[in-house]
């Protein structure tokens, strides 16, 4: 009887390639005409927005710009601090060998340096440093036997975990809200100043969608409506959402990357025409990744027993997920004034972002190291020099345990400062404290050798085999290798051998082997 072959489809995602690099920007701020004369810049700011990624052959397109903030004293002004915006173009060509048009693509980018450098009172020079990540990846999919029938055949199976996708998307949620002000806070001005941070973000599998909800943490400063004297204030505004995916499960193991891609603060009147309101909107983008962990047979060698059979092999690797965790901690630093630096009299606000510097993976835990940089708004008792800000490098490192992680396994790092808060204790000290989110997920390239196809091979010259032999295992040498070398079944050596545990074969064993064909 003919040789018949069952086989199946093995789909898999495959990192086509990565780029890494740092985009160098430069321009100039121009003071509006209704603005007055810089004396000093107090505080810079850039948030990076992509409009537009294209890919294509080996490339990606990259176009955007940077949204930065400035927050300065005036010469001569009639207010204690002023703010004014603008934006340097971001167009850039990412090259990334081996992708195509086709492929999927992922692009993170985040302001690494930003310079306001005061050229005269009426320019600010800009420079700025954005670092930019892009992956991309495409799916590859291979016939792999899965079977035999007709001939006397042996196969190695290998049970293998694999990931079958099932559904990527980019979505968005649209925020809208209304901060009303607190008894005791004056009236709105215009605003100087906002920081949103998403917090308490929670992510469920549904069937058919994914449900995300969490918090937009806000934190508004504005100038008053009598004096500009900056105040803040601080909010939690709920949101939730669904993404729609085909093929979701509650089982479906899901990634989703939350961001706030734009967000609008603006001063509004409330019911008494009085300027007390905030309207808050805010669009957050989410990019959803959706697989399904599957534990897959492969047929990894094959060999007759009775005929010459060639088993045709690939070798493929491909990504598994280890595991991924959310890991919440808590910085607290105290703070001191420096040389030049003036006299707290009172905290208006504190913010901060964190910058990832290195990430190491060991048995079963993930190492992360970073830097909180802070920023802290205040009030100085000096009337030339009223508003202050202080910046502050804060370093951590933190041992998050993931079971199943090893060393050389690839480890992305999310970090998100929920909350940053600042406390005085006396004018020259205060106390900063904050709440870091790290979300880690950690993969691992699972390489194997898969069989394509069975070639059925004429006998170079009849083989004279006697009926038994003593075989010595070698070391290294494993049951099926001994079986396959002198065409017998893996069973039957462990029958004739009275062997009940095949694992504790041992280098110069002695087997008797009986030849024939299945028993």
């Amino acid at each position: 009887m003919a040789l018949e072959m069952t086989k199946d489809t093995m789909t898999w995602k495959q990192r086509k390639g990565t780029h890494h690099s740092r985009i160098l920007l430069e321009g100039d701020m121009i003071v509006p005409d209704n603005r007055p004369d810089v004396a000093q810049v107090l505080h810079c700011s850039g948030t990076v927005r992509l409009d537009e990624v294209k890919s294509g052959e080996e490339k990606i397109n990259l176009t955007g710009e940077l949204m930065v903030r400035v927050l300065y004293r005036a010469a001569g002004g009639e207010k204690p601090v002023y703010a004014m915006t603008s934006s340097l173009p971001i167009q850039e060509v990412l090259y990334v060998e081996g992708m195509t048009a086709e492929d999927a693509v992922n692009v993170m980018a985040e302001t690494e340096h930003l310079e306001c450098q005061l050229i005269n009172d009426r320019k600010v020079g800009l420079r700025a440093i954005v670092e930019v990540w892009a992956e991309a990846e495409g799916s590859k999919s291979l016939q792999t036997v899965s079977g035999a029938q007709g001939e006397a055949v042996e196969l190695l199976r290998k049970k293998v975990l694999t990931e079958r996708p099932v559904a990527e998307k980019k979505d968005r949620f649209t925020v809208k809200h209304t901060v009303s002000l607190g008894a005791d806070q004056p009236n709105i001005g215009e605003m100087l100043h906002q920081v949103l941070t998403l917090s308490d973000t929670d992510i469920r599998a549904m069937d058919g969608k994914v449900a995300v909800r969490g918090n937009l943490r806000l934190t508004a400063i504005y100038g008053t409506e009598e004096n500009g004297m900056p105040v803040a204030v601080e909010a939690e505004i709920p949101f939730h959402g669904f993404i729609e995916g085909g093929g979701i499960t509650p089982q479906t193991w899901t990634d989703v990357k939350l961001t706030v891609n734009e967000s609008e603060v603006r001063p509004a009147v409330n019911d008494d025409g009085e300027t007390r309101n905030l309207d808050v909107t805010a669009v957050i983008g989410a990019e959803l990744k959706a697989v399904d962990h599957t534990e897959q047979e492969m047929v990894t060698d094959a060999y007759g027993l009775e005929s010459c059979l060639q088993p045709k092999g690939e070798k493929v690797t491909f990504p598994v997920c280890v595991g991924m965790t959310r890991s919440r901690f808590s910085l607290k630093e105290g703070v001191s004034l420096e040389n030049g630096e003036m006299p707290m009299m009172q905290a208006v606000a504190a913010w901060g972002q964190v910058h990832t510097e290195d990430v190491t993976v060991e048995t079963d835990a993930v190492n992360v190291e970073g830097v909180l940089q802070a920023e802290i708004l205040y009030l100085s008792a000096d009337d030339d020099a009223a508003v202050c800000v202080l910046q502050r490098g804060i370093p951590f490192r933190q041992t998050v345990e993931v079971r199943g992680a090893k060393a050389g396994d690839t480890a992305c790092v999310r970090s998100i400062a929920e909350q940053v808060d600042f406390r005085l204790m006396t004018e020259t000290e205060g106390e900063l404290r904050a709440q870091i989110l790290l979300e880690i997920l950690v993969t691992a390239m699972e390489e194997t050798e898969v069989v394509t196809d069975l070639l059925e091979m004429p006998e170079e010259t009849p083989e004279k085999r006697p009926s038994a032999v003593i075989c010595v295992v070698q070391d290294g040498e494993s049951l099926w290798d001994i079986a396959k070398k002198y065409r017998t079944t893996p069973e039957r050596i462990l029958m004739v051998n009275d062997i009940e545990n095949p694992e504790r074969l041992f280098s110069g064993q002695k087997l008797l082997i009986l030849r024939g064909g299945r028993k």
